[in-house]
């Protein structure tokens, strides 16, 4: 499982093709350890934009009101499944 840096900043990755992207994506979503399709799709869009792992904690613990303290984890372990396929990629300006 790849490492996923507190400090940096993520982005989706735009060299994807559009045609991989979406079963990837979809099948990630319905796996994910945020248990919530919507909180993961949520993450997804989030990632339009650079942002950092606490930002993206910020904004679905106040959406989703899903648990601070078990959020971070899963996060992280999202971020690296998104990154380990090639979805997302280390924000150039982090």
């Amino acid at each position: 499982m790849s490492t996923i840096l507190i400090s940096a900043s993520y982005l989706q990755n735009s060299d994807r093709p559009s045609s991989d992207l979406l079963g990837a994506l979809l099948s990630i979503c319905e796996h994910s350890p945020l248990g919530s399709t919507a909180a993961s799709r949520r993450l997804w869009e989030l990632l339009e934009t650079p942002q950092t792992v606490a930002t993206i904690c910020r904004v679905l613990s106040h959406e989703h009101r899903l648990d601070p303290q078990t959020l971070l984890p899963a996060v992280e372990s999202l971020l690296a499944e998104l990154y380990e396929n090639d979805l997302i990629q280390v924000s150039p300006d982090s």
